[in-house]
């Protein structure tokens, strides 16, 4: 981003963190964010965002919860084993609950776009570029993926709330999404998928103007 500033330093700072949701987001923006006083704001959205309460995810561990815990902490081979059964056994359940809680007439979502709405005014409302970075969930990357209409309905809230959409999934579709994945039973994406994201989103930011509100030269 340097070597196309026609400004000087790009300076970027991430302020994500582990199991945070639009909630988390908006709360970081209004108590930390926005007294760093920053030019532009990117916000990662992932389909769990959309969550209200993780509580209501399937129950799936065949052990009391504190031992199940217990264990998950303190053996590998306990979390390895369980998240083996768990993703042969639960994949549909976990299925059904996704779509559930995504779908434009759950309680979750309505929740969701109120607080993304706010979000985005209150970048509008401090003369901030707000950009909205889609991460695509690592399974079956092409035109079945179930999420493709969940991923255009927040491009086109964010859109009308005046943000900027960058959708990684074309990145990603067609590849081979367990090469994609930080362990076997882990889909979270790995080095390769962040260098293909990172790419993508470059590749688009250093298209476009600083007087847009944006990074790079057209």
């Amino acid at each position: 981003m340097n070597h196309h500033s026609q400004d000087g330093v790009v300076e970027l700072l991430n302020m994500s963190g582990k199991g945070l949701n639009a909630a988390d987001y908006l709360s970081i923006l209004k108590h930390e964010g926005l007294a760093l006083q920053p030019d532009a704001v990117m916000i990662g959205f992932y389909i769990n965002d959309i969550e209200a309460d993780p509580s209501n995810r399937p129950d799936h561990s065949f052990l009391p919860p504190f031992l199940h815990t217990m264990l998950s902490r303190g053996s590998y081979l306990y979390w390895y084993s369980y998240s083996m059964f768990d993703a042969w056994k639960n994949q549909e359940r976990y299925l059904e609950y996704f779509l559930s809680y995504t779908s434009a007439d759950s309680y979750d979502w309505e929740r969701f776009a109120i607080i993304w709405k706010e979000i985005l005014e209150i970048c509008r409302e401090n003369g901030l570029s707000a950009w909205v970075v889609i991460l695509p969930q690592l399974h079956m990357l092409n035109d079945r993926h179930p999420f493709i209409p969940v991923y255009d309905r927040v491009a086109e809230l964010s859109r009308k709330n005046g943000a900027r959409v960058i959708d990684l999934f074309p990145a990603v579709r067609g590849r081979e999404a367990r090469y994609l994945w930080i362990g076997r039973t882990d889909s979270h994406p790995n080095e390769a998928a962040h260098r293909i994201f990172a790419d993508h989103i470059y590749e688009i930011m250093v298209q476009v103007r600083p007087a847009d509100g944006r990074i790079g030269p057209k």
